[in-house]
């Protein structure tokens, strides 16, 4: 009898235990993925292409005032990102404050981008823009924090880069036309699953055990995280990596040989998503095994990959060629992505993961984004299509020399 106790004792101990490692480990792991996926879909694609066609198209608004909006858009979210990142710095929030402001966020911006569809006039517009980025900019470092609280060091590499491919492969496998109606239904429907994921952690925190902070997590191969040089130059870096790719991109993507790819058949959008998800895995790999000397090989690798892409599409390619130009290109956007996703988790510690994340987003990222999307457009119709290219290339190689310098300066170190 008493052995029979035991037994249903140990079977139910073993239970208890499967059940407390799948919402002490796996869970984080898909909230995160979740997470970072929906960042992406619902802002850099819904602000890089959905807005612009908002403000231009359905509003009207004049094409010099659209590229000054959306710059001071971008201002606008640095700003509030980096004030915000080092306001929560000074407070030391529980996780379940964290998810509260998480949700709440995400539902507010998921509500003024619902109410966009129903704008019309330019100063209705000009209103929208200015409240949406102080939104987005609230918004800038909070999934990064959490990439830094839950998910440990040794495992952040292949995370990122299985995030990275599934998020472009998601995004390729998008049905949903380049218009602010389509791609702002597409942001909300892949934001409801991470609201779910969000309320089921909140009515789960007691099982949630590693949900909270542990110095184990804190651990990176990077030894001093309060370099305020290394970290100004990743800073620049991503600001030069996000610059080149929006610079190209946007000149790109009304070319008739680039609709062809990103924008024709289901069937060739499927292969770029899985070049995407590939190329992610391979330097997410990469990324995880070279030390400190991963984000390095990363930039380098992209900032290669943009020179090779830009001179290669200035030529007008077609056949073949159009196809390598492709994958080169959609290799280059998911090795800097990685970066994106978790560098900043890598470069901080406790006390300024929210700071730094700010700043990092906010000038490496959204700043940079928007600031090269309105010069861009404002130069459209000024310099010929191969030449932008040209002059893209030649801002990578710009860039290039940078990471080569500093990688050199890490290997002397």
């Amino acid at each position: 009898m008493l052995l029979w106790m035991c037994a249903i004792l140990q079977k139910n101990m073993s239970k208890n235990e499967k059940v407390n490692k799948v919402w002490s480990v796996y869970f984080p792991y898909l909230f995160v993925t979740c997470m970072l996926v929906a960042n992406y879909l619902s802002g850099v694609k819904l602000v890089q292409l959905g807005i612009p066609h908002l403000g231009g198209v359905v509003c009207s608004v004049p094409e010099a005032k659209l590229n000054l909006l959306m710059a001071l858009m971008a201002v606008n979210a640095c700003v509030v990102g980096i004030i915000s990142g080092f306001l929560l710095n000074k407070v030391s929030l529980q996780i379940k404050s964290r998810l509260f402001i998480l949700l709440g966020s995400f539902g507010i911006q998921g509500a003024i981008t619902f109410f966009a569809n129903f704008l019309s006039e330019p100063f209705h517009f000009t209103i929208w823009i200015i409240v949406f980025s102080l939104v987005l900019g609230f918004l800038l470092c909070q999934p990064f924090v959490f990439v830094f609280l839950l998910i440990p060091s040794k495992n952040r590499g292949i995370l990122a880069g299985l995030i990275t491919g599934l998020a472009y492969l998601v995004g390729n496998m998008s049905m949903v036309e380049w218009t602010f109606k389509g791609l702002s239904l597409e942001t909300i429907i892949v934001t409801i699953p991470l609201g779910i994921l969000i309320l089921i952690a909140l009515f789960n925190l007691d099982k949630l055990k590693l949900l909270d902070f542990n110095e184990e997590k804190e651990k990176t191969h990077y030894s001093d995280k309060r370099n305020i040089y290394s970290f100004g130059i990743i800073v620049v870096l991503m600001f030069g990596v996000y610059f080149v790719d929006s610079f190209g991109f946007l000149r790109l993507k009304g070319e008739p040989f680039f609709l062809l790819m990103w924008g024709g058949k289901f069937g060739v959008k499927i292969w770029l998503g899985i070049v995407h998800l590939i190329s992610a895995l391979i330097m997410g790999w990469i990324y995880q095994k070279r030390g400190k000397y991963g984000p390095m090989i990363v930039f380098i690798s992209a900032f290669i990959g943009f020179i090779v892409g830009d001179l290669l599409f200035a030529s007008y390619p077609s056949g073949s060629l159009l196809l390598v130009s492709s994958y080169i290109y959609c290799s280059a956007v998911s090795f800097y992505t990685i970066n994106g996703f978790i560098l900043w988790a890598d470069l901080s510690d406790k006390t300024n993961i929210s700071g730094r994340a700010g700043i990092g987003i906010g000038i490496g990222g959204w700043l940079s984004s928007f600031l090269s999307t309105a010069l861009t457009e404002e130069i459209m119709n000024i310099i010929e299509f191969k030449y932008h290219l040209i002059i893209t290339a030649l801002l990578a190689g710009f860039f290039l020399v940078i990471s080569l310098f500093y990688y050199k300066k890490l290997r002397i170190s």
